[in-house]
């Protein structure tokens, strides 16, 4: 897939996702921190993407 950016590439969905979406542009918490809008921001800027997933999530210890 052109054009989709997707945060949490270390995730279970995003893993899934990865050989399916080929053209996708994956990224970790170390590309971009969800804490951080900056990062966030600047990573969506800088890749202008047709679609932005959301994938991350918050697994309990």
């Amino acid at each position: 897939m052109r054009g989709l950016l997707v945060f949490g590439a270390t995730g279970q969905v995003a893993r899934a996702l990865a050989p399916l979406a080929p053209g996708a542009r994956f990224l970790a918490r170390c590309d971009a921190d969800l804490m951080d809008p900056g990062a966030c921001g600047g990573a969506i800027l800088a890749e202008r993407p047709h679609a932005v997933l959301n994938l991350a999530a918050w697994t309990a210890p």
